[in-house]
Parts: C-alpha cells; structure tokens; sequence
C-alpha cells in the first residue's frame, strides 16, 4: 500500500500549546502567592491591632506563709500536721497590703487547722475542701474589699500528717 500525501498532512505535529502553558501557569502561581502573602500579613498586622486593644491579663504573685504546725483533734491517737501554705493573689499592690493582716490571717489558720481531723484532710477531697476553708477563712479577716477579691487561691507548698 502506498502511502498518501493525504496522511502525512494529519500526522503533522500540532503546535505547542505548552509553551504557552508554562508562563500562564507561573503567573498564577506567582499572583496566588502574593495574594496569600498579603492576606497572611493584613490578618496578622490586625490581630496585633485586637491583642493591643485587648486588655491585658494581670500578672499573678504569690505570698510564701511560713510553715504550719498544729495537733489535730484527737482520733484514737494525738496526730500533728505540718502544712505550708502560699496565697494566690491577683497584683503585688494586694501582696503588700496583706502583709498587715498577716498575724491575723496566721491565728484564724491556726485555730481552723487544729480543729481537723487527720482522717478529714488525708484524702484527696478533704484537701480541697480545706484549701476553700482556708481562702474563706482569709477572705473573711480581710476588712478591704478590693483587697479580698484579689485573693484567688490558697495552695499548698507541703502537707504532712504525723
């Protein structure tokens, strides 16, 4: 069989069309990035904006109470618990003005604790049910309001029972 001209014409190589392709898709790729970058730069440049505006968190500071040292009352036999207590206050202008409380704050400690039980306080749940006891206690010997609602937490710093 003889070959036709007529074939030869629609086996021509097609111009290419990805020479064309190559620069468009750069382009788009080029404009995505940069149209990502600025949109990543526009929402960060305005979350600093709403983190300045946002009132920002107080710093907490912490009042170290020397340690505690009581008789419980009696069970079935004399127990004595040693406890170390920090208060969680919400500035340092609290922190100063507790400290003219404190032996206030110490006695009432003293007479709640010696009032326990070893068996009360040596669980999980009698501790934090003591700790409440405690910023009640502290709480309520605090005749400054302000003062008063700074105190956030009491916690403890050691704990034994003997």
């Amino acid at each position: 069989m003889a070959k036709r001209d007529d074939d030869d014409d629609d086996k021509k190589p097609e111009p290419k069309k990805k020479g064309k392709l190559v620069p468009i898709l750069i382009a788009v790729l080029v404009l995505g990035a940069g149209g990502g970058g600025a949109a990543w730069y526009m929402k960060k440049d305005s979350g600093s904006d709403a983190e300045e505006s946002a009132p920002k968190e107080k710093h907490s500071s912490f009042i170290n109470m020397e340690p505690f040292t009581v008789n419980l009352a009696v069970e079935t036999e004399d127990q004595v618990l040693q406890v170390g207590l920090t208060m969680k206050v919400t500035s340092s202008t609290t922190a100063e003005s507790l400290k003219g409380y404190m032996p206030e704050i110490r006695s009432k400690i003293l007479l709640l604790l010696s009032d326990k039980k070893g068996s009360e306080i040596n669980t999980s749940e009698g501790k934090q049910q003591l700790r409440t006891e405690l910023l009640k206690t502290i709480k309520e010997t605090i005749t400054s309001p302000r003062v008063e609602q700074e105190i956030t937490e009491v916690l403890f710093t050691s704990f034994v029972i003997q």
